[in-house]
């Protein structure tokens, strides 16, 4: 597809256009993994909230892995919804 066989020449164009498709598809799938690992992160607070609802922000954060502004952010969000 990059080559014209005919002629036996490079089509840069062929070749770039390639690569934004790669480029777009390794972006998709890269969103995708984050939002699971969010949507995991968020399981694993809810589930230590309701195991213990007086943990501090910093004690999910350290529960979870995460920062402890990561941890603010999460149950924030989690309030709000």
């Amino acid at each position: 597809k990059f080559l014209d066989l005919h002629r036996c020449t490079f089509k840069p164009e062929l070749a770039r256009s390639a690569r934004l498709r790669a480029v777009a598809v390794r972006g998709v799938i890269l969103a995708s993994r984050r939002e699971e690992q969010q949507a995991e992160t968020r399981l694993k607070v809810m589930r230590l909230i309701s195991q213990n609802p007086e943990m501090s922000t910093r004690q999910v954060a350290d529960e979870v892995g995460i920062s402890n502004g990561s941890a603010y952010y999460v149950l924030t969000a989690l309030v709000e919804k």
